[in-house]
């Protein structure tokens, strides 16, 4: 029986695709930190010997395939137990309009130059990784959009095997604010294309009288883009957005776990480094009041 017991964990096999290469290249793929929320606190799977569970989606638009791989399935007349139905325990947090066919699904590689992303872009900045120079943009939702919710409840299924106690948010409740950072790339024609990198979710709670302290609820870089640096980019572009705003009194973090602490005490002593009281001149005269009130300006917090 022991062979038919999985880590949950291992047979979930996660793809962002951009060319149709992709589907078939092992090095495209990552795999889950987490998955008890959906197969519970043991994360295993039941019933299938090899199990390979592959969740596909294009990197733009984020239309998903999903197919269930394996060698052998437990006989449950020979041992009086069932295989764990492995689509009731994903159907939700899927859309239903999954693809399991995979030609449909590379056919739609190619409507992916025409998506675009949602919202207001709020930031723009160039990386240079292994002497390849890489744009990104941030885009802030603030209005309510089927169209959106709809792409977004696609991204943020990704928070369930990455961020530990995550919760899918319901973006109907207007205070809910959505960062979004997305890479530009060409694609094997030279189009130009939107790929998500992460995203952060902001609930913006009401302060007596006339104030709003916004509350950073969730924020996560893919795997395939982590240890880049984007999660202080991604940061530092939800205070630039809310620095410009007179109502907001500070901006605090929903239960941050060690590694965002860390992000964002590296963002604020950048930021910190970064003010105008803090050129040598100034620093000579030690004028802490006015530093101390120009560093609370610009991180609100």
């Amino acid at each position: 029986m022991e062979q038919y017991i999985v880590s949950s964990n291992s047979a979930l096999e996660l793809k962002l695709v951009r060319k149709p290469s992709d589907i078939n290249d092992p090095k495209a793929a990552f795999y889950p930190d987490m998955t008890y929320q959906v197969f519970g606190n043991m994360e295993k799977i039941f019933g299938y010997k090899d199990l390979v569970v592959k969740m596909y989606y294009t990197a733009c638009s984020l239309k998903l395939y999903i197919n269930i791989n394996y060698s052998s399935k437990v006989d449950s007349e020979k041992f009086g137990m069932n295989p764990d139905n492995i689509m009731e325990k994903l159907k939700d947090y899927i859309t239903p309009n999954f693809h399991s066919n995979i030609d449909v699904f590379e056919k739609c590689l190619e409507d992916e130059p025409s998506f675009k992303p949602y919202g207001n872009q709020l930031d723009q900045f160039i990386l240079n990784n292994n002497e390849e120079n890489k744009k990104f943009e941030v885009y802030v939702i603030e209005d309510e959009n089927t169209e959106f919710k709809e792409y977004f409840n696609q991204l943020q299924t990704f928070v369930l095997w990455y961020i530990d106690s995550s919760n899918i948010i319901d973006f109907d409740d207007s205070k809910w604010k959505i960062f979004i950072m997305y890479e530009i790339f060409k694609n094997e024609n030279g189009d130009l294309c939107y790929t998500p990198v992460g995203y952060s979710t902001i609930y913006e709670y009401y302060a007596y009288p006339d104030k709003i302290r916004p509350r950073i609820s969730q924020m996560l870089i893919l795997p395939p883009f982590q240890r880049k640096g984007l999660c202080a980019k991604l940061l530092n572009s939800v205070y630039k957005h809310y620095a410009t705003k007179s109502d907001v009194i500070d901006i605090t973090v929903e239960s941050p776990n060690d590694e965002f602490q860390l992000v964002r005490d590296f963002v604020d002593v950048t930021n910190f480094h970064n003010l105008k009281t803090f050129d040598e001149e100034k620093l000579k005269k030690l004028h802490y009041q006015e530093m101390v009130k120009e560093f609370k300006i610009f991180t609100k917090s």
